[in-house]
């Protein structure tokens, strides 16, 4: 059977409801079957990509056609340039109440959800155990501190090419892979 089929247990429990009928009550079960921290990565991550295509939105609309790209696997990497206005504005994570923000920033939240056919009180996740959104601030730009480049040396991994050792300081909930991004975009 289908059920049989399923990977995990969590996936068997879940086609397992699901094949009991369709319906609100069935479909419930099937997402309560997931484990507190597995739907907590998933709410993250569904809040974090609705965050970064807000925030392109933003630098689009900003008018940055300079700014460097990198092509990612679910969408393209915008860093803004020096001169961006989005230093010092916070974009709030999406929820059922979205934090305050500015008009500009609210809009791009709102269309972002508007893309997939959401509103902010469709967050409102009632029937699912484990399940809340909560909004909070993330910097639109953040600057790293204490950046400091090593002198190139070869690359004992990859022979021929060579390497450099950074170390800097991000604030927390930023992702150093991005500023790694960021600098090779620009280079």
């Amino acid at each position: 059977t289908v059920a049989k089929e399923s990977q995990g247990v969590t996936e068997r429990r879940m086609t397992e409801f699901l094949l009991e009928g369709a319906g609100k009550k069935n479909l419930l079960a099937a997402l309560n079957a997931i484990p507190h921290a597995e739907m907590t990565l998933h709410l993250a991550a569904f809040q974090a990509a609705l965050w970064n295509r807000a925030l392109t939105l933003l630098l689009r609309l900003e008018g940055n056609p300079t700014a460097p790209c990198v092509p990612g696997r679910v969408g393209d990497y915008l860093f803004p340039p020096a001169s961006c206005d989005l230093q010092g504005v916070n974009i709030p994570t999406v929820a059922r109440r979205l934090l305050p923000c500015t008009p500009d920033v609210a809009a791009a939240v709102r269309t972002r959800l508007a893309e997939r056919g959401l509103k902010p009180g469709d967050l409102t996740l009632r029937g699912i155990r484990n399940a809340y959104l909560k909004s909070f601030y993330r910097s639109a730009v953040v600057i790293p501190w204490g950046l400091d480049a090593g002198n190139p040396l070869p690359d004992e991994l990859y022979a021929g090419r060579e390497k450099v050792s950074l170390s800097f300081e991000l604030p927390p909930g930023s992702y150093a892979t991005m500023l790694i991004k960021a600098l090779t975009a620009t280079a």
